[in-house]
């Protein structure tokens, strides 16, 4: 228990009042810090200080813009939210997201809309184009690539969407054809978990490998078990055609075959990164040619 006068003793809100004068104060502060230096408080001996002189606190209304003391000035600011009532927007729904995030490939320009053009165009073949254009920028940029791989996955996904609807009762709710066909009485179907979508078209769903699996189980009924496996990958550093090819398509440079051979592992990566779709139709090509000449050839290295 202390014991003491009410005078000797001070309350909590006289320290931190004297600790915000003190800390805000900048002639309390630097009196402070000019008696740290000459050593008349007795504590510094050594000149040492950790205060910096050029430290100010600054307030959280303070900003770049507005004086957070000049609180008369108030009523001059105007205070504005440009998003307020709007509703986020996909990055994929966006129109024109891939020309804002792609200003080098693009420039600032839109395509034609499929209502401008005498025969509509499917965006898949639109990012064929740009990927095997003459003009490498496109398929030079990954991120790019991405981002066409998946703005046409979620195409797929609502173009190739099917509704299952479960076997429930329903208490006397009939459904008519033209209510299943609508999208949004679909998604209240599955929201009710009445219904669910499936995606049979939709590579890697679990429907696509239902049926791809049930293929497989008729080719064996036909044509019996598998006897030999083949697996195939790309050496795409040690394929000189192809090296000569980035090298023309990406550098305007045609080399020779001791040119090839002659180039350093950096030089020989940098060229299979730089172009990664022409690498990859090179490779494609070559499975399809090793399958028609080789496989199917009239010599049946495999059996007829």
């Amino acid at each position: 228990m202390i014991i003491g006068s009410k005078k000797s003793r001070k309350s909590a809100e006289d320290t931190v009042r004297e600790f915000l004068t003190d800390s805000t104060d900048p002639c309390n502060r630097q009196d402070h810090v000019s008696n740290l230096h000459d050593g008349t408080s007795g504590y510094n001996s050594d000149n040492f200080n950790e205060t910096d002189t050029m430290e100010e606190h600054i307030g959280n209304a303070e900003t770049m813009i507005v004086d957070g003391n000049e609180e008369s000035k108030s009523d001059q600011v105007y205070t504005f939210a440009p998003g307020e009532g709007q509703h986020p927007l996909s990055l994929y729904q966006d129109k024109d997201a891939e020309y804002l995030c792609f200003p080098s490939i693009y420039c600032g320009q839109r395509r034609c809309e499929n209502e401008d053009r005498c025969v509509p165009v499917h965006y898949s073949d639109i990012a064929k184009w740009e990927l095997r254009s003459v003009d490498r920028r496109a398929a030079q940029s990954v991120p790019n690539i991405f981002f066409k791989l998946k703005k046409i996955q979620l195409k797929q996904i609502s173009d190739k969407v099917n509704l299952a609807l479960r076997k429930c009762n329903t208490k006397g709710k009939q459904m008519t054809a033209a209510e299943a066909r609508d999208p949004s009485k679909q998604d209240s179907f599955v929201r009710l978990d009445e219904g669910y979508y499936i995606f049979r078209q939709l590579r890697n769903s679990p429907a696509y490998l239902e049926s791809r699996k049930k293929d497989v189980f008729a080719m064996i009924r036909q044509l019996g078990l598998p006897t030999w496996f083949k697996s195939m990958s790309a050496a795409d550093t040690k394929w000189k055609d192809l090296l000569k090819m980035l090298a023309k398509l990406n550098e305007g440079v045609e080399y020779s075959d001791s040119d090839i051979e002659s180039l350093t592992w950096a030089e020989v990566t940098k060229l299979v990164r730089k172009d990664p779709v022409t690498c990859s139709r090179y490779f494609d090509h070559r499975v399809q040619k090793i399958i028609n000449i080789v496989l199917k050839s009239h010599h049946e290295p495999v059996g007829n």
